[in-house]
């Protein structure tokens, strides 16, 4: 948590976490509000790239890590909930979002303290922070769609 004169200061930490997850329902409501609910697939990176930057800049600790991602999960849950999505949808898509940011996290700490002097860091660095984890979530997403029943889901894929 953020340390104040040796001592976490558990009003900054909770007032972190919850702006994380008041941010992520507004930018993910408003992606669903752009792309129109009639789909089950709507594109909620902005949410979850505020969330990478929220707990890279923000997050102190790992237990500091662990509230900001649980506020953005709980955020992730109202969204669905919100917009009447089946509780297959909620759940896998929330673990899928969680596992989509804590994976970017980890990839841009593990970059953090270098600086990109040539082009082959710049891309590992793309490719493990920026596209690998969207990538690999919405693979999965995919057969979470499939497992709720929801027969079109290659048409909402290809939108």
């Amino acid at each position: 948590m953020t340390r104040v004169d040796g001592r976490i200061d558990w009003l900054r930490a909770f007032g972190a976490a919850l702006i994380t997850g008041a941010g992520y329902f507004l930018l993910g409501y408003g992606s669903i509000l752009i792309s129109g609910r009639q789909h089950m697939i709507s594109l909620i990176w902005p949410a979850t790239a505020f969330t990478v930057c929220m707990i890279v800049r923000l997050s102190r600790s790992r237990r500091q890590d662990l509230l900001m991602l649980a506020a953005a999960f709980l955020a992730h849950a109202a969204l669905n909930v919100a917009v009447s999505a089946p509780p297959m949808i909620i759940v896998g898509f929330g673990l899928l979002g969680l596992m989509e940011t804590v994976g970017a996290v980890v990839a841009v700490r593990l970059f953090e303290p270098r600086r990109f002097g040539d082009l082959r860091g710049n891309l590992r660095f793309l490719f493990a922070a920026v596209i690998a984890p969207p990538l690999v979530a919405a693979s999965l997403a995919a057969i979470v769609m499939a497992l709720a029943g929801n027969t079109a889901w290659q048409t909402d894929a290809q939108r």
